[in-house]
């Protein structure tokens, strides 16, 4: 299957920088053929217990299957492995810009305008993949291509506002703070973390091992898988990578993530056999809100039913004994009331630690 695939691309487009968006497609049928292939190892498994003439038949033949998926798994890796490494150096941009002069005194004190981008909370970049375009796009605009400052301001700036942590600081670690060395450190954490195809491979790795919610009472795990697949389908977006590509495979995956109650109502508003992503989308959105609100109507009132209209049986006791002290008729009193009707006890009838008992009470 992905031999004849990866033929037929190649057939369409002599650039493999063309064939990145096919690349999605490639991993969510490896995801398949490895979750058949844990199936497939059971069943096998189960029928060599079961024993029978034709075991040896049934080992041959679950072997060559076997073989069959191993192989188009490792093809799949392969041509995913070609293809990012043939991005890898389309996606960074350099440019060959003369570096602007480094200022006579580098301990002038900064400008205005300097003060006033030093105080620019600018979010930091952790070396998650996912999110350096968002990083980069924001330091970019702010700082890089400001014209009021030195390229040794911007790698301070950078470097020294602990802007980058983690990974992302120790891929800069080696380089001192001088002004040649603010474009190799842009040169070295895009070629690092600025690859698209990497980038694209995280956010569907995350979109295929989704945490299932088991409840749809567990409203905080639906709203959090809900935001998530979201984020991520967003993010493939902006990477030109269109949620038709893989919407039809996603959404088989999702609604394995979704509560069975959940997944009986969506069936009943997507009638046909055609899936469509941003339909699925908006009925989980529809119902994670709809208990959402439900939930805090429901709070809002529930400090009225804490409260018990119903006098408890010590209550009617308390009450009962009082009146006797003020005079009830002597011949009956009202013992108890739990979960029946009042017991009418006379007096008269009791033993005399009972009618002591009561009347002290």
């Amino acid at each position: 299957m992905a031999h004849a695939y990866k033929k037929n691309e190649h057939e369409k487009c002599d650039d493999k920088s063309k064939l990145a968006p096919h690349v999605v497609k490639l991993t969510l049928y490896k995801k398949t053929l490895e979750d058949k292939l844990v199936v497939f190892q059971q069943q096998d498994n189960a029928i060599l217990e079961l024993g029978g003439d034709d075991v040896e038949l049934e080992i041959e033949q679950a072997d060559i299957l076997r073989e069959n998926m191993q192989s188009t798994i490792l093809e799949i890796e392969n041509t995913s492995t070609e293809i990012t490494q043939s991005n890898e150096s389309a996606n960074i941009v350099i440019e060959n810009s003369p570096t602007p002069p480094t200022p006579q005194n580098s301990s002038t004190p900064p400008t205005p305008q300097n003060n006033q981008t030093e105080t620019l909370n600018l979010k930091k970049f952790r070396g998650d993949i996912t999110t350096w375009s968002t990083f980069w796009d924001t330091f970019e605009s702010v700082i890089d291509k400001n014209p009021s400052l030195s390229d040794i301001d911007k790698f301070n700036y950078l470097n020294s506002n602990s802007l980058l942590e983690n990974t992302a600081a120790d891929a800069i670690s080696g380089l001192t703070l001088t002004s040649g060395n603010y474009n190799e450190a842009i040169i070295i954490l895009k070629k690092r973390f600025g690859n698209k195809q990497l980038a694209i491979n995280k956010h569907m790795d995350i979109l295929l091992n989704l945490d299932p919610v088991t409840s749809v009472q567990n409203l905080k795990e639906l709203r959090s898988l809900y935001d998530t697949v979201e984020s991520h389908i967003r993010a493939l977006k902006s990477l030109d990578i269109p949620s038709q590509l893989y919407g039809n495979l996603l959404c088989s995956m999702l609604m394995n993530k979704l509560p069975q109650d959940l997944r009986i109502l969506i069936n009943r508003d997507i009638k046909n056999d055609n899936w469509d992503l941003d339909r699925l989308l908006e009925l989980l959105e529809a119902e994670v809100e709809a208990r959402e609100r439900a939930t805090s109507n429901s709070s809002a009132g529930s400090s009225n039913l804490h409260r018990n209209p119903h006098p408890s049986y010590k209550e009617d006791n308390y009450r009962l004994a009082q009146s006797y002290r003020r005079g009830a008729p002597q011949s009956v009193v009202l013992i108890a009331k739990v979960h029946t009707p009042l017991i009418v006890v006379k007096l008269s009838q009791m033993s005399h630690p009972e009618r002591t008992f009561y009347e002290k009470a």
